[in-house]
């Protein structure tokens, strides 16, 4: 038999004798009593009170403190009354409705079903939504009837203390509350047990509280009038000043938003300084999304008053927006800009103009140019002073960028080779490398040559950016990537502190990268899982970070690496069909890859067709752009499997000026060219150079450490010997190739190599 008694705390003494009976007299056998009540609504006075004391001292009875939900608590609830997962919005108003709420059940039910009916959450084919993320909305009538009646039922000197102790913050200094109430600190402690005893507030240090619910302090400051709050907040302003005075950085914040709420137009220079100050600090401790904040307060309280004040404030703002991809950054990014414009100033242009999020350097981009970006960037270049040359390569590498998205490749040509004549005059290896990252030079220059210089700057910046993480860290992108053409066990090196630096300096923007150049490296190391989970998560953070078809792209790339060798690439044929980069008409990196699957799947007949059609013009419209590697790549083994011996012989002429380097690009890593090489050669007939090409990827695959590519270019010679008929060589190649491969989840090329091996 269950027994329930709920709300105990309204119980009158009748209910209590009952209870006490039942529970102190000679047990009932199997009868469970189950009483419940608000531990906020019994204090030492309450009837319920004594007898509590007694039954705490039985063994029979036992206590148990329900706490609030915490966050996933908060989340799951929301999930099951949503009937369905939450999107990142849903789990973003689940952290923030558990904030408020500090997890209490009620207040999180009236404030979803008032968050519904005000129209801050609807839904929308059959999902809840939020309709205006980042609104304040009133607060419930239920939640504030609820501790309305809790603070009334407290003395008028805790209800006076705790209505100022709302303005102050969720958190706030025993001596704050005396200077801006004016009352002495014993006094105030006495008001304030009230509180702590009716768990409105909580002591979480001396002298320091906290409001249990940010629902409280908010119904507590609803109450108070515009003009009233506005004063309050200058008052805590001042008190803060003066009792931080000798570090007021300690306190910026709460300076930035007590002044900020202040109101009047004569607290504007503090309200402004100080936001500015905060968004700074947040900047430095790599908080983008609060840097985000204060920036837009600053400028809304400055509201244009002074233009060139507010145009630097604007640059800042898309920057930190930038950093965490936040939705209207590119808008943020224009307007800063105009408004530089309109001062004359190039540099301040080029502060917002040159951020670059923009990775996908292909002629074929699913990304739209932007004109607008474009034409100031164009003026810009018209304003830079004659002769600040840094300036100057800043704005026109930025340019040279965004025409790649247009198509104009001969203006974007002209550009970049104006930047390579520059940069010999550069002083700093960092800006060199710079230049070359920000993807001007992304044209077929890529010798080796071009490479070395590119690992030394890498290399001399690594020496000379150590006190600056966000450089230093760049550096070593830049090593591993120079590394990785250059077929330089570098690479590894430099993928290690990269992650170093990520540890102790958590930027967003490395943050992305960090996934990105894992991919690669379990590409290199023949890690197939290990790429997938990496391009999961790339495309993950990415498209949290607002760069959804990037994260397309990028994640593809290495979902196809990994299939490669664990499916092979045909099952995928309808992914590449999907990629952002695929064109039908013309023969780029994707229907390379497409010619590629086909190939290795044995449908040789459509690869010699997709050749043929592809191939109308000797492949002469390949894109010069970023992707260029991978189609040259996958066009060149396609054809040599199929044996086309024009294809072969444009390939061969096409890859032979990168016979020293290693064929990669963004997120592909495709092995030594020499590789491709050989294959072509044995295609062609020449047996002799197929040999020495074959022989030269082995040397570079094993200088590299790259397992699944030293077995595959052994299993490409294998295979060519036992076509010509030498058989004992070939079966050497291929268990040569087991031994490479050992417990490695490299399936197809295991089971190429034991194919070989049972056709002995």
């Amino acid at each position: 038999m269950l027994l329930v008694l709920d709300d105990l705390h309204w119980a009158d003494a009748g209910t209590l004798l009952l209870l006490r009976h039942v529970t102190v007299s000679e047990p009932v056998p199997h009868l469970l009593v189950v009483g419940t009540y608000r531990d906020t609504d019994v204090d030492r006075g309450h009837p319920l009170a004594p007898m509590l004391a007694e039954l705490r001292r039985r063994g029979e009875v036992i206590r148990i403190a329900l706490s609030g939900l915490d966050a996933s608590e908060v989340s799951d609830l929301m999930t099951l009354v949503a009937g369905h997962d939450l999107e990142a919005d849903g789990v973003s108003l689940a952290l923030a409705v558990q904030g408020e709420t500090a997890g209490n059940p009620f207040f999180v039910g009236e404030l979803l079903r008032h968050l519904a009916e005000s129209g801050a959450i609807v839904q929308t084919d059959g999902r809840w939504v939020a309709a205006r993320p980042g609104e304040d909305q009133l607060l419930p009538e239920g939640i504030r009837e609820v501790v309305g009646r809790r603070v009334s039922a407290l003395p008028d000197s805790t209800q006076q203390a705790l209505s100022i102790a709302a303005v102050i913050g969720v958190d706030f200094e025993l001596a704050v509350l005396a200077m801006v109430s004016g009352n002495d600190e014993d006094l105030l402690i006495d008001a304030l047990e009230s509180a702590v005893t009716a768990n409105l507030v909580t002591e979480v240090g001396v002298d320091h509280y906290r409001f249990a619910h940010a629902l409280v302090r908010s119904t507590l400051r609803a109450e108070l009038s515009t003009t009233r709050c506005a004063r309050l907040h200058r008052a805590v302003a001042l008190t803060l000043e003066a009792i931080h005075s000798s570090d007021l950085n300690a306190v910026i914040t709460d300076l930035a938003y007590h002044w900020g709420e202040a109101g009047a137009a004569a607290t504007q220079e503090h309200a402004v300084g100080y936001a500015r100050r905060a968004a700074e600090m947040a900047y430095e401790r790599v908080a983008p999304e609060e840097a985000v904040r204060w920036y837009t307060q600053a400028r809304e309280v400055l509201d244009g008053a002074d233009p060139v004040l507010d145009a630097e404030l604007a640059a800042r703002l898309a920057e930190a927006m930038a950093m965490v991809g936040m939705p209207g950054w590119r808008e943020a990014e224009l307007e800063a800009a105009r408004a530089a414009e309109v001062l004359g100033d190039a540099a301040l242009m080029a502060e917002s103009l040159c951020i670059n999020r923009r990775t996908v350097l292909v002629e074929g981009s699913p990304e739209d140019p932007e004109p607008e970006k474009i034409a100031l960037l164009h003026r810009a270049l018209e304003l830079c002073p004659e002769g600040d040359r840094s300036l100057w390569a800043r704005l026109t590498a930025t340019l040279a960028g965004e025409l790649l998205y247009t198509g104009d490749l001969t203006r974007r040509k002209a550009l970049s080779e104006s930047l390579m004549r520059y940069e010999v005059e550069m002083d700093d290896p960092y800006e060199r490398l710079q230049l070359r990252l920000g993807g001007a030079l992304a044209l077929v220059g890529r010798r080796r040559q071009w490479m070395e210089r590119y690992q030394a700057d890498a290399l001399a910046s690594v020496a000379v950016t150590g006190g600056d993480s966000l450089k230093h860290a760049n550096s070593f992108f830049g090593l591993f990537m120079s590394s990785m053409e250059l077929g330089d066990q570098a690479w590894r090196g430099a993928l290690a502190e990269f992650q170093a630096v990520i540890a102790r300096y958590p930027h967003p923007i490395l943050a992305d990268l960090q996934p990105f150049l894992e991919m690669i490296a379990g590409v290199i190391d023949g890690r197939p899982s290990d790429v997938e989970a990496s391009a999961t998560e790339l495309g993950r953070l990415w498209t949290s970070h607002g760069r959804g078809l990037e994260a397309q792209v990028y994640q593809n790339s290495g979902l196809l690496q990994a299939a490669r060798e664990k499916t092979g690439l045909e099952p995928l044929l309808d992914l590449l069909v999907g990629n952002p980069l695929y064109n039908p008409n013309k023969p780029g990196a994707i229907t390379g890859i497409m010619a590629l699957a086909l190939a290795e799947s044995g449908q040789l007949d459509r690869t010699r067709d997709h050749i043929e059609t592809f191939g109308a013009h000797d492949f002469a419209d390949i894109a010069d752009d970023a992707a260029q590697p991978v189609a040259h790549s996958t066009w060149a083994e396609a054809a040599a499997l199929v044996r086309h011996d024009r294809a072969c012989e444009i390939f061969y002429e096409r890859l032979q000026p990168f016979s020293d380097v290693h064929q990669s690009t963004g997120g592909w890593y495709l092995g030594a060219t020499a590789r491709y090489l050989g294959l072509l050669s044995d295609a062609l007939g020449s047996f002799q150079e197929a040999n020495e090409w074959f022989a030269l990827a082995e040397r570079e695959h094993e200088m590299m450490h790259t397992p699944p590519w030293l077995a595959r270019g052994r299993l490409d010679w294998a295979e060519a010997l036992m076509r010509r008929g030498e058989t004992k060589h070939a079966n050497q190649m291929a268990r040569s190739a087991l031994q490479v491969i050992g417990d490695l989840e490299l399936k197809v090329s295991q089971s190429r190599a034991e194919k070989l091996l049972r056709n002995d």
